[in-house]
């Protein structure tokens, strides 16, 4: 089930936001026209199982087991297949302006994820990026808001981007 947190967190002095998980997404797509949609952030697709294939303004993708798609804030796009046993998490991440930060660390390692193409990395789900969605998911399946789950999924965020 989809989870829409919108949480703030912030890397250095830029601020982000989780806005929302969805753990298990087997949405077939119906009319593809209905589902062409763009995001004012970054979603990641993190395939489990089976493949997807994700048609955007830049072009056609496939992602298969073990694979992560990430699609660029603001691309339009849509999920053109899913096989029947698809089983992929799904991210959206919005990252504020950093143009005025005062980390030149984080200001160089924000700027770095602004790409006008999707990127697909096929790191596998043994990855520290998937060990590190499965601890997201793990405290999002049981959300209530409390301080702790809070400042522990901020965490995760910031270790996850």
């Amino acid at each position: 089930m989809k989870k829409v947190l919108s949480l703030p967190f912030q890397i250095a002095d830029v601020p982000c936001k989780l806005v929302f998980v969805n753990p298990r997404n087997e949405q077939q797509p119906k009319d593809a026209n209905v589902l062409q949609h763009r995001h004012p952030g970054l979603e990641i697709q993190c395939i489990r199982a089976g493949e997807i294939e994700i048609d955007t303004t830049v072009g056609n993708f496939k992602a298969t087991k073990g694979d992560m798609l990430v699609l660029p804030s603001g691309m339009y796009h849509y999920v053109r297949k899913v096989s029947p046993d698809a089983y992929r998490t799904v991210l959206l991440i919005e990252i504020g302006s950093y143009k005025n930060s005062n980390d030149a660390q984080a200001k160089q390692f924000l700027k770095s994820l602004v790409f006008r193409k999707p990127l697909l990395s096929r790191s596998g789900e043994q990855s520290k990026l998937f060990a590190t969605l499965d601890r997201i998911c793990a405290v999002t399946s049981e959300y209530t808001e409390d301080f702790a789950q809070r400042e522990m999924l901020k965490a995760l965020c910031v270790e996850f981007v």
